[in-house]
C-alpha cells in the first residue's frame, strides 16, 4: 500500500512538472514563432503563431501573430500547397486581424494587403475595389491611403499601362 502511494505521488509530481513547465505564454509562443520563421521553419512558425493567437486573451500578440501567418502564406513559404490556396489562406488571416482586432496597429496593413492580393494576385477587381474603398473610409489618413488610391486608379492595368498613363498625364 505504501509503495503504491509513493508511486502515485511520484507520478503526480512528474505529471505536474511536465504539464506545468510546458505551458508557454502568448508572448513566448510568438517569440518562438519569430525564431522559427527566421530559421525558415515556416510550418512550425505558423503553428506557434496560431497557438500564440489562440492563447492571447488581451489582444496584445494575436494580431501580430496572425499578421505573421498571413505574411508567410502570402510569400508562398508553405510547401505542398498551391499559390491560389496560399493566397486564400493569407487573405483569411488578414481578415482575421482586421475583423477581430480593428483597433490594433496591424489592422490597416491587413486590410490593405487583403485588397492588394485580391487585385494583383487573384484579379478579383470587384472584391479589391470594395476592400480598398473600405480601407479609405476607415483609414483616410493612414500612410498607405495614397497607395490604396493608386491601386484603385490602376486596377487591372499592366505595369506598362500604368507607366504610359503616368507619362501621358505628365505632358
Amino acid at each position: 500500500m505504501k509503495k503504491s502511494f509513493i508511486l502515485v505521488s511520484m507520478f503526480l509530481i512528474l505529471a505536474f512538472g511536465f504539464f506545468g513547465c510546458s505551458t508557454k505564454s502568448a508572448e513566448e509562443l510568438y517569440n518562438e514563432g519569430l525564431l522559427n520563421q527566421k530559421e525558415q521553419n515556416y510550418e512550425q512558425a505558423v503553428d506557434l503563431f496560431e497557438k500564440a493567437g489562440d492563447k492571447d486573451s488581451d489582444g496584445k500578440f494575436a494580431p501580430k501573430a496572425y499578421l505573421e501567418i498571413a505574411t508567410i502564406y502570402y510569400a508562398g513559404n508553405i510547401k505542398n500547397i498551391s499559390k491560389e490556396e496560399s493566397f486564400s489562406k493569407a487573405i483569411t488571416y488578414y481578415e482575421k486581424v482586421y475583423e477581430n482586432y480593428p483597433q490594433s496597429e496591424q489592422a490597416p496593413r491587413s486590410l490593405f494587403m487583403k485588397g492588394f492580393i485580391e487585385s494583383n494576385e487573384q484579379n478579383n477587381f470587384e472584391a479589391a475595389t470594395k476592400t480598398f474603398n473600405e480601407f479609405l473610409e476607415k483609414y483616410p489618413n493612414n500612410e498607405m491611403a495614397e497607395a490604396a488610391k493608386a491601386e484603385l486608379e490602376n486596377m487591372g492595368l499592366s505595369p506598362d499601362e500604368v507607366l504610359n498613363k503616368k507619362v501621358g498625364s505628365a505632358k
